[in-house]
């Protein structure tokens, strides 16, 4: 049992490249259940979450038909379920939960749903998600019943889109990250229900903290400053003055997600193109916080992200020269510079462009990260444009890829090597060795300097050129 509970852990504490998250989408509007059957209850004892999943669409779906694809959503569901069994326990409700008739109508959901859903009937769970389509972005929820006794969401709604491509690389490991991500929110990870917080009070103010002139780049932010989330933090970056963990604050995924410029590589970032993404004891003390789940904390140790970095880390800019060359480029040399990402679990590059940042951001002027030549980090808007490490990509990708994962990697484009040109992606055949790599829960990332001897050609490295690779560590 405890080995298959690490490996469950590991597997999806290491998810890449989530795409955008469709907060701005996201309507709230929760109503109080109308309750029908009540539960002879009395027992107080805190149990690990239950969650109940319609899959009444999944698995009715045309589309979803082909190729078992509704299947697989409905099995990457329940692979994250157990994840949070593992990680939340929650004091039981006294009653099942059903959907009302008219509620049905206006969500237009009138044969849609399972009949144990249906106004009469109910679940005995704490937590009741239905999956729909989402049209034009990648996924989305909405939270629509909450606890009227302790306003926890007790019913919410994931919108994926449909189209997404099961048959590309590593597919369900990013299926499984997107529900992950979506399910927190509905959790309780999202702004609009922190007053419900029961150390909250209904004032979001005793959650978030305002700052009209933060250090870093003289702009309004916002941060999470509960007790648990500031307690840890401040042991994580080692930094006793902190007053709270910064939340993202661009194009529309605002306060609900964590600052990628500081803690990129969280799981519950907003963007893509970054790493690596893990469950760290950040997202699970802001759940602990809510008041309303005992949390486990356990999470590997994976994330390594301004780690140990103190306040210079959270306060100073990013640019070049910069003392923190774990996190961000500092290098002046190629547009693509291999290196290993911050937590060692993916081989990634920086890649820099010359040009004019979107008029969006000019409102933003310290956004303005560049190195010595004027270049900003391309990719990486929510790390503020600072020149933050991307993940490889190439053909094998959807909607971002693995193929950099030391974890998930795919063997067919296993070697990434850095020439005078830039960077490569070179298949096994061309190097039938591949320098000895494997990929598994066990493998990590190392800078190296090998290269195949006698090599002529494009096939000829720089001299002491450093690439990354990936090992196993024991």
């Amino acid at each position: 049992m405890i080995y298959f509970f690490i490996i469950l852990i590991i597997k999806l504490l290491i998810c890449e490249n989530l795409k955008y998250c469709g907060i701005s989408q996201t309507q709230y509007n929760p109503k109080f259940p109308r309750i029908t059957n009540y539960l002879n209850n009395n027992n107080n004892e805190l149990r690990p979450i239950q969650i109940y999943l319609d899959s009444y669409i999944v698995e009715n779906d045309r589309n979803l038909k082909k190729d078992n694809k509704g299947k697989k959503i409905i099995d990457a569901f329940n692979y994250v379920v157990k994840i949070f069994q593992k990680l939340l326990k929650v004091q039981p409700l006294n009653y099942k939960i059903s959907i009302r008739n008219d509620d049905l109508k206006e969500w237009g959901y009138e044969g849609y749903i399972k009949e144990e859903l249906k106004e009469g009937n109910g679940v005995d769970k704490d937590l009741v998600i239905l999956i729909d389509a989402a049209d034009n972005y990648q996924s989305s929820f909405e939270i629509k019943y909450i606890d009227e006794n302790n306003k926890r969401p007790i019913l919410g709604i994931i919108y994926l889109n449909f189209n997404f491509d099961f048959g590309k690389n590593n597919a369900d490991y990013n299926l499984q990250c997107i529900l992950m991500h979506q399910l927190t929110h509905i959790l309780g990870f999202y702004e609009k229900i922190f007053p419900n917080f029961r150390i909250a009070n209904g004032d979001i103010n005793n959650i978030l903290l305002t700052v009209g002139n933060d250090k870093r780049s003289n702009v309004q932010r916002n941060y999470i400053k509960s007790p648990k989330v500031l307690e840890y933090a401040k042991k994580y970056y080692n930094c006793n003055t902190l007053l709270g963990v910064e939340l993202e604050d661009q194009d529309g995924r605002t306060n609900s997600h964590w600052e990628a410029r500081t803690l990129l590589g969280e799981y519950m970032n907003a963007e893509s193109y970054i790493p690596e993404q893990v469950i760290s004891e950040f997202t699970l003390a802001l759940l602990e916080d809510s008041g309303w789940y005992q949390v486990k904390y356990y999470t590997g140790g994976l994330m390594r992200f301004g780690k140990n970095k103190k306040c210079e880390f959270l306060d100073s800019d990013c640019n070049c020269p910069t003392k923190f060359e774990n996190e961000f480029y500092n290098i002046d040399s190629n547009n693509y510079d291999p290196a290993c990402s911050s937590g060692r679990q993916s081989r990634v590059y920086i890649f820099k462009e010359r040009g004019i940042i979107d008029i969006e951001f000019n409102k933003f002027p310290d956004y303005f990260r560049s190195d010595n030549n004027g270049y900003y980090g391309k990719g990486v808007e929510n790390t503020d444009f600072c020149l933050a490490y991307n993940s490889f990509e190439n053909e094998e990708s959807t909607f971002g890829n693995y193929v950099g994962s030391c974890k998930y990697g795919n063997g067919n484009y296993g070697a990434y090597i850095s020439y005078s040109n830039g960077i490569s992606s070179i298949k096994n055949s061309d190097f039938p060795i591949n320098f000895g790599e494997k990929y598994g829960n066990d493998s990590f990332c190392v800078l190296t300097s090998l290269s195949i001897k006698g090599s002529t050609g494009w096939l000829k490295f720089d001299n002491n050129i450093i690439h990354p690779m990936c090992y196993p560590m024991h």
